[in-house]
């Protein structure tokens, strides 16, 4: 079958000119596809008889030679009438070819009729230049973002505008997304940040500016220890004569013998059995049962002393104060120097002593020194030892 070269020249830039248009009704569902139209004569112009041809095309970055920007495909195509539609793409994706730049299209039909495209089957020439129509569409997507409507977010379909706070989702942005010392005191409205919008210990002192954070933004009883981090308060963060009496909490006792009792509270020990009677053939340094708290301390003096009931001792002795089981060398009661025939009784409270150790957390206990078969201790009442800072 001879077929007029010359009018398939033609007819196939008008298959480019209609596949153009095509494309821009596919590229919604993001799939690239080119209609594609072509009408077949022989020598004499008159369209060949109906049945099937073979054709493969192919795409160029020029009109001759050049680089192939997609290898193609081979479709075998049903003649009526002369006239032969497919859809460029169906095969051999178009997904990377790159419409922006120029770009050709290659026509190889079968025209020796072995079904089979050869070297006896030379392209049409010269190839046919895609029309722009096919890039415009893919640039109106790009312009709308792959064909969405940016507006709802942004306001208008300009996606360099910027994004309204009503279209941010709950909580849609983290400390991940907020640069270091971005948000200053300027940027936070009066009382709209609260105590229950504060997280335990999540502000420290050197993320707050000096006077940022006066009574006006704290609500009464807003602010208590559990808030604040130790130590991130210092002298110099309180005003002179901004903290009173009334302001500081009542002191409470802690029976500390089991836990540590908080910094500005009074420890308090289990207590010395009732009538507890040191052996004169104990050892000359001895733990008094009952006798031990433990004490959180913010470096302040600390005032040991034993409470509750009297001692009895026989011919003197000495109670000494012990810090975390070592003698820190403060004797409670000296010699009474009587007879050994005679009791000497005296109130629990005569064994007092100031202790200065730096801030930190201690036990307090109280040791007994005597001479075995001489000195006698014995305790009435159960009395026990309380610590607390001055």
């Amino acid at each position: 079958m001879q077929l007029n070269k010359k009018a398939i020249v033609r007819t196939a830039l008008f298959a480019v000119l209609v596949g153009a248009l095509g494309y821009s009704f596919v590229a919604k569902s993001e799939t690239k596809l080119i209609p594609f139209q072509g009408k077949l004569t022989d020598a004499s112009g008159q369209v060949i008889s109906d049945g099937a041809i073979v054709v493969q095309f192919k795409m160029y970055d020029a009109p001759v030679g050049g680089q192939a920007k997609w290898n193609g495909e081979v479709q075998m195509l049903s003649v009526n009438g002369g006239l032969v539609n497919t859809t460029l793409g169906t095969k051999a994706s178009l997904k990377n070819v790159d419409f922006s730049s120029p770009t050709y299209l290659e026509i190889t039909i079968d025209a020796n009729g072995d079904n089979e495209i050869g070297p006896e089957d030379p392209p049409l020439l010269p190839r046919q230049c895609i029309v722009p129509a096919v890039y415009a569409v893919e640039a109106g997507n790009s312009k709308t973002m792959g064909g969405h409507d940016w507006s709802s977010i942004f306001g208008t379909n300009d996606p360099t505008g910027k994004i309204p706070g009503n279209k941010l989702a709950d909580k849609g942005i983290t400390a991940a997304q907020i640069a270091n010392n971005t948000i200053t005191a300027q940027q936070i409205k009066d009382s709209t940040i609260t105590s229950v919008k504060i997280a335990n210990k999540a502000i420290k002192s050197n993320q707050i500016d000096d006077k940022a954070v006066t009574s006006i933004q704290l609500a009464d009883g807003a602010v208590n220890t559990a808030q604040v981090a130790d130590g991130a308060i210092k002298t110099a963060k309180i005003a002179t004569n901004s903290i009173t009496t009334e302001l500081l909490a009542d002191r409470g006792m802690v029976y500390a013998y089991e836990t540590i009792a908080p910094i500005g509270s009074v420890a308090r020990s289990e207590g010395i059995p009732n009538n507890f009677r040191v052996p004169t053939t104990d050892p000359t340094y001895s733990k008094l049962p009952g006798s031990t708290v433990k004490l959180k301390t913010s470096g302040r003096p600390v005032v040991v002393m034993l409470q509750h009931g009297y001692i009895r001792t026989l011919n003197g002795g000495a109670i000494v104060l012990g810090r975390n089981g070592s003698d820190v060398n403060y004797v409670g009661i000296a010699s009474s120097g009587q007879q050994a025939t005679h009791f000497t009784c005296m109130p629990s409270s005569v064994v007092s002593f100031i202790d200065t150790p730096p801030a930190g957390e201690y036990e307090y206990s109280l040791y007994v020194t005597e001479n075995p078969g001489t000195i006698e201790f014995s305790f009435r009442g159960n009395p026990y030892l309380v610590a607390f800072e001055l």
